[in-house]
């Protein structure tokens, strides 16, 4: 499976977002659409969408305007849907939302869920305030709870030997944390705006010469 978010789907009001869980065809070699998810209590400008990530049998969807209050954006939420293959009356292969997550210290702004990945022990978050939380993947207790000195662009993923987690810090910085205490481990400067290619082209450039 996949999941493609679209923040700006206008379903539920404007900008109260959408994503899409897609499997993959191996007679036609593409991909086909199984289902949109929406949050059950989506409303205008929530942003659900905004980033996902999907592991096995859960897909996380962050919605990092969630709760807002007025005109201010709100503190922002994360969803988690679990796949279940049963006929529900009207199709098959279910993905259900099962569960809702804030950040208890959650304020207007925050951006929790701006950014997410999931592994099979661990649910991570990042807010737009540079914020990282880790969650358990089993019983969804926090783990961890960290600030990023530079501000939180986006977590990348594991190491190959998934001793440490790679995070992307604004002001071009790339940052390791362990696993095991969840401690920065190091932090080095790069020679490419990593904040300027996630931005425009969501990706980060393999390039073996990109650390100072």
């Amino acid at each position: 499976y996949t999941i493609i978010g679209d923040s700006n789907d206008n379903t539920y009001g404007s900008g109260a977002g959408a994503a899409y869980i897609y499997e993959f065809n191996p007679i036609s070699g593409g991909w086909d659409e199984l289902q949109k998810l929406t949050a059950s209590d989506a409303d205008t400008a929530d942003r659900f969408g905004s980033s996902v990530a999907i592991y096995g049998n859960y897909a996380i969807v962050g919605a990092m305007y969630q709760g807002e209050i007025g005109f201010s954006s709100g503190p922002g939420a994360v969803y988690i849907f679990e796949y279940d293959p049963v006929w529900n009356g009207s199709q098959w292969n279910n993905w259900n939302e099962i569960q809702k997550i804030t950040a208890s210290d959650g304020v207007n702004g925050d951006e929790f869920g701006w950014t997410v990945d999931i592994t099979e022990d661990h649910l991570i978050v990042g807010t737009g305030a540079g914020e990282l939380w880790v969650l358990d993947a089993g019983n969804l207790q926090v783990v961890a709870h960290r600030t990023v000195q530079s501000g939180l662009i986006l977590p990348v993923g594991f190491s190959a030997d998934g001793t440490f987690l790679v995070i992307l810090e604004s002001g071009n910085k790339i940052s390791l944390w362990n696993v095991d205490t969840w401690q920065l481990r190091s932090r080095v400067e790069t020679r490419l705006n990593i904040e300027y290619y996630f931005k425009n082209y969501c990706v980060i450039p393999q390039d073996s010469d990109m650390f100072l």
